[in-house]
């Protein structure tokens, strides 16, 4: 949307898949007044509305259109669209279709917020955040004067982002080794660290300071682009999968809709991708499938590290105590179980609901009998039980360090690369050795 009308094509592939899409017509704040061009345009709004009703006709019989946007963050209201073109496109979407919603602009302003004109007040944000943030109201989202945005009611969020680094394989194709090797290891939003200036003309986002180095063996890290990248995969894997799973779980509580921004990066960029500009996936594709692969779906809210149980099929439901979460913890190290907790979901879990544990006392770092753990990274994997019939339902993983710690840190994780690395590099001496009686 804002620059074109999609073509059959797309559409029908959605109908198939069941992807629903919100088309825009071709106006956006960019260049319609907002923040640039004038209020006016487009210079010939009769071409324009004429265009707009094909537009409607050639859409309208798929099952994948959700409903029609005048454009892109439009505002002010009175003025974009401009008022003939504002009452032409509601006239049209009303009599050429009539099964839709049409609503005049995508994101308006929080000062001047109407629900009839715009889906939102406010969008965003699109940097790295932590973890915990996701579970909040808005996640990230500020006012002008850095103030927290976490009572303003946005159900419908018309876009959120993050950072996004390609495999380095894609890193590859638009960047040089000389380039790659000055990756930028750790900035935070307003410090003066310089970035190289081939990252910075691909739009690079930097992660939270700490993020990439958290993982340790900074010997290996230092000028490994390989490395760099690998991490990256990993934190993003976690961002995405904390966005959508923190969406999710207030589910028509404070939510009916995100939209990331953007599924697909149009040309080599550094910022907002699940899959990259050759359409190679990043970590954040499978962050994002891994939140929402099932209907029935079970997650810890990492701020108050409790469980949840999302269900989105439109007609199942659970009776009141038919279903326990079970979550066992493994250490990084050596692979044995240090701990293991149950909670039984003591209220009914209705069709297409998120249902929060809150009755049960959270996850407990199992120090107690494992005071070694303290610092350790641990493996959480969930199983969603039906106790009826012992069947697991639903399943999920999270990689995680105690939350009592000031931020998630991984350095046992680094440990384990670095020890992947020295065994890959002893089997190709090995392989040297041994001419033609290769190890397979």
């Amino acid at each position: 949307g804002g620059g074109l009308a999609e073509r059959p094509d797309l559409y029908r592939a959605a109908d198939r898949q069941g992807v629903m899409i919100m088309q825009e017509f071709w106006m956006t704040g960019d260049n319609n007044g907002r923040w640039a061009g004038r209020h006016s345009w487009p210079l010939d709004q009769d071409l324009m509305i004429e265009c707009a009703a094909d537009t409607i006709k050639m859409l309208r019989n798929h099952a994948s259109l959700l409903f029609w946007c005048g454009g892109n963050e439009l505002f002010p209201e009175t003025l974009s669209p401009p008022p003939k073109v504002a009452a032409a496109l509601a006239s049209m979407v009303k009599d050429l279709d009539g099964t839709r919603p049409y609503l005049p602009s995508s994101m308006s302003n929080y000062t001047h917020y109407r629900a009839e004109y715009a889906l939102a007040p406010k969008d965003g944000p699109y940097g790295h955040l932590h973890l915990f943030q996701f579970y909040q109201r808005n996640p990230g989202l500020l006012f002008w004067n850095k103030t927290r945005a976490n009572k303003l009611k946005i159900s419908f969020q018309p876009e959120i982002g993050s950072v996004s680094t390609p495999v380095v394989e894609s890193m590859r194709l638009f960047m040089s080794e000389d380039h790659l090797r000055a990756f930028p290891v750790e900035q935070a939003d307003n410090n003066n660290t310089k970035v190289d200036r081939i990252w910075s003309y691909h739009k690079y986002l930097p992660y939270l300071p700490g993020a990439i180095s958290g993982f340790g063996a900074p010997h290996i890290l230092k000028g490994n682009i390989e490395e760099y990248c690998q991490r990256a995969q990993m934190l993003q894997y976690q961002q995405y999968k904390a966005l959508f799973e923190g969406f999710q779980a207030r589910m028509w509580d404070y939510y009916s809709a995100v939209v990331m921004w953007k599924s697909q990066s149009p040309w080599p960029s550094l910022r907002g991708a699940l899959y990259d500009w050759v359409l190679d996936t990043t970590g954040g594709f499978w962050g994002a499938r891994s939140a929402m692969k099932s209907a029935l779906h079970v997650q810890i809210d990492l701020k108050k590290w409790l469980p949840c149980i999302v269900n989105k099929d439109l007609h199942t439901g659970y009776a009141a105590g038919s279903l326990m979460v079970v979550v066992d913890m493994y250490s990084i190290a050596d692979g044995q179980r240090v701990g293991t907790q149950q909670f039984k979901a003591p209220s009914k879990i209705g069709p297409n609901s998120a249902t929060r544990l809150v009755n049960n006392i959270p996850l407990e770092w199992p120090t107690d009998s494992h005071p070694e753990v303290f610092n350790q990274t641990l493996l959480l994997r969930m199983k969603l039980v039906d106790l009826g019939n012992q069947n697991i339902l639903a399943t999920n993983e999270y990689w995680q360090s105690n939350p009592a710690q000031k931020r998630q840190a991984y350095t046992d994780l680094g440990q384990l690369r670095e020890h992947e690395r020295r065994v890959r590099v002893n089997v190709q001496v090995l392989e040297q050795s041994v001419g033609d009686d290769r190890l397979e």
